[in-house]
C-alpha cells in the first residue's frame, strides 16, 4: 500500500505538475476574442485573424502532443504499478514522459512565439500586464479579500 502511494505521489511530482507550470504566461483560449481585449490592445481584423490561424494549427498539434504525452504517462504508471519495479524500464519510460512534455512545452511556446510576431513588442508586452492583473485579481476574488489578513 505504501509503495503504491509513494509511487503515485512521486508520479505526480515527477510528470504532472511541470506540465501544470508550462505554458502560464498566456491568457486560456481566445483572449482575442474577448471585445475589452481587442479595444484594450487596438487589435485589428488582420491581426485577429491571424491570431485565429495560429490558434487553430497550435491547438491541432496541441491535441496529438498531449494525446502523446497522456499515453506516456500511462506507461510509467503501469510500471509504477508491476510487483517489482524494472529500474531500466522505468527510467526509460521516464525519459519518454519527459520527451513528451517538453513537446508539449514546446509547442506552447511556439504559440507565444507566433503570438509576439503578430501583435508586436507594445501590444504583446500590454497583453502580459493585463494577464497578470487579471490572476491578481482572481486570486483576490477567490481568496475573498484584498490584502493580507488582519
Amino acid at each position: 500500500m505504501l509503495k503504491k502511494l509513494l509511487s503515485t505521489l512521486l508520479f505526480f511530482f515527477l510528470v504532472i505538475s511541470p506540465s501544470l507550470v508550462v505554458g502560464q504566461d498566456m491568457p486560456p483560449g481566445k483572449w482575442w476574442k474577448d471585445p475589452q481585449v481587442v479595444e484594450k490592445l487596438d487589435l485589428d481584423d488582420s491581426q485577429i485573424s491571424k491570431l485565429d490561424d495560429a490558434y487553430l494549427k497550435s491547438r491541432r498539434q496541441l491535441i496529438k502532443l498531449k494525446s502523446n504525452a497522456e499515453s506516456e504517462r500511462f506507461e510509467l504508471e503501469q510500471i509504477f504499478d508491476r510487483k517489482s519495479i524494472d529500474d531500466a524500464a522505468v527510467k526509460t519510460q521516464y525519459q519518454k514522459v519527459e520527451e513528451a512534455q517538453c513537446a508539449l512545452g514546446a509547442e506552447r511556446f511556439q504559440f507565444i512565439m507566433k503570438v509576439r510576431k503578430i501583435v508586436g513588442y507594445e501590444k504583446f508586452n500590454k497583453l502580459k500586464t493585463m494577464f497578470v492583473q487579471f490572476h491578481k485579481n482572481r486570486f483576490q476574488s477567490k481568496s475573498g479579500r484584498f490584502g493580507p489578513k488582519k
